[in-house]
């Protein structure tokens, strides 16, 4: 155990570890079922770009009877973003 005299060069080498709090397996799963819905960020703690998903998808449901192209638009960059977020799923903790 190393003790503080007031010289932070002895402590230089010294490197910390995160913990990981999240299971990456059950972040895979549920971006792989339920990637469109958002639900990988709001387990990942990703509350607000969480809810922006699910919004998204939840607002389909609206547009896709005005305007079928914006829908199409729409999902296909939705889908672009899910699919980023497979990558992103080990940094988002």
């Amino acid at each position: 155990m190393a003790t503080y005299h007031g010289d932070l060069t002895q402590f230089s080498n010294v490197r910390f570890q995160k913990t990981r709090q999240k299971s990456l397996v059950v972040a895979y799963l549920l971006w792989f079922f339920f990637g469109m819905l958002g639900l990988h960020r709001f387990y990942m703690d990703r509350l607000a770009t969480g809810f922006v998903q699910l919004g998204i998808v939840l607002s389909q449901i609206i547009i896709v009877f005005i305007s079928p192209d914006l829908s199409i638009f729409m999902i296909g960059a939705l889908a672009i973003w899910v699919l980023v977020d497979g990558v992103l799923i080990p940094f988002m903790e």
